[in-house]
């Protein structure tokens, strides 16, 4: 079949060898008989120059300033003062990829440059004397049990005891109660299907048998109560305690842990504290070693030492218990507030968190208390950020 083609005057007729030998020789580009001239040097891109030109993030002088500033560690390729034209990316041609290879960024890790901030800790970190003093393991759990807590719980022991019949109240002390926590501290160490199982004389431990009888720990066991049960405000309604029952044993072991000075570094995380208990306030986290268990917000020095807690219920963040010029910065935010508000303000102290806490809020409500900070942050909780 003969290869037919329109010449200029719009002629049909058959295709020669010197039209193909013409064609060959036409010069190479696009499609569109568009020519490219290699000899001419291709412009280069020059990042001040297109920051300096946006308007839209840098709309006065000053900001345009900043945005400088930010992109002083970038080395650009010298370019023209106009802005370049930029190559289409759609065309496809060789002169065009071509003219894409020339027209690059060269990008160059330097060193940032961060202010300088001048911090001095002004705090003294002298320890009570009493502190001083203890020396046993013995010792550091009597000073966080005082005896006005053992105190306590044995007259509410008593008191629900009473309650349940007042014709035969049971007794107690805190004695008793200072045994039967060393019980519990030691059936920790040996673990038993049956309690009753340690006072076996052939599994059991004769230091519980000389401690306390089985039916004397099963009988105090059953009584043991924390606090006045007709104080409690029912659970349906809306400014109830979830924490109530042991709401006077969390607020000594909080008054104890203040009499030690804050270091001066400190950090904001959770714990799980482990239990194989049923209750509503029970937590799943699957990113931690012991998955479930009560979920507790603490407050801990460089040293590992907790300065403060809160066990998580859910009614953190109800207004009954914000403080008046504490702001409301959301539930994870809030924790950081409400922990922080034992640092003593403007002394310099440092407040570590990790990305469930920080939000830009949180940094200015902290900057406004006097209390250094860092923490990684997500990308969702900053505005208007995209990239």
């Amino acid at each position: 079949m003969d290869v037919l083609f329109i010449d200029d005057k719009g002629q049909k007729r058959e295709l020669e060898e010197d039209d193909i030998l013409t064609i060959l020789e036409m010069p190479s580009g696009s499609e569109d008989d568009i020519s490219s001239d290699d000899s001419i040097a291709a412009p280069t891109v020059n990042i001040d120059t297109i920051v300096n030109n946006i308007e839209e993030y840098c709309p006065t002088d000053s900001e345009s300033d900043n945005c400088n500033n930010e992109t002083s560690h970038v080395s650009t390729v010298p370019a023209p003062d106009s802005l370049p034209h930029m190559p289409n990316l759609n065309d496809k041609s060789e002169s065009s990829r071509k003219k894409l290879r020339r027209d690059h960024v060269t990008w160059k890790l330097r060193s940032f440059d961060f202010p300088v901030v001048k911090k001095i800790f002004k705090r003294n970190l002298h320890l009570p004397d009493e502190v001083y003093a203890l020396e046993t393991p013995f010792q550091f759990f009597k000073y966080m049990f005082t005896y006005g807590l053992l105190n306590h719980i044995a007259e509410q022991t008593i008191l629900y005891s009473v309650e349940k019949d007042p014709t035969k109240p049971y007794n107690t002390n805190s004695k008793d109660l200072s045994k039967l926590i060393g019980i519990f501290i030691l059936s920790s160490v040996m673990s038993s299907r049956n309690t009753r199982l340690f006072w076996n004389p052939a599994v059991g431990l004769s230091v519980k048998c000389d401690t306390m009888s089985v039916n004397e720990f099963e009988k105090l066991r059953q009584f043991l109560h924390f606090n006045d049960n007709s104080k409690e405000i029912p659970h349906d309604q809306p400014n109830c305690d979830k924490l109530h029952k042991i709401c006077p044993v969390i607020e000594s072991l909080k008054e104890q842990l203040s009499t030690i000075p804050l270091e001066e570094n400190l950090a904001v995380d959770e714990q799980m504290c482990a239990t194989k208990s049923r209750h509503h306030l029970k937590q799943y986290m699957p990113d931690k070693p012991h998955k479930w268990g009560y979920k507790i917000f603490m407050l801990c020095g460089i040293s590992g030492f907790t300065y403060d807690f809160e066990i998580y219920t859910g009614q953190e963040n109800l207004p009954a218990h914000r403080l008046q010029d504490e702001p409301d910065l959301g539930a994870s935010s809030n924790v950081v507030v409400r922990l922080t508000r034992s640092i003593l303000k403007h002394v310099g102290h440092t407040s570590y968190f990790d990305n469930y806490y920080t939000s830009l809020h949180l940094m200015t409500f902290l900057a406004s208390q006097g209390i250094l900070f860092l923490g990684t942050v997500r990308r969702n909780r900053i505005p208007d950020c995209t990239n």
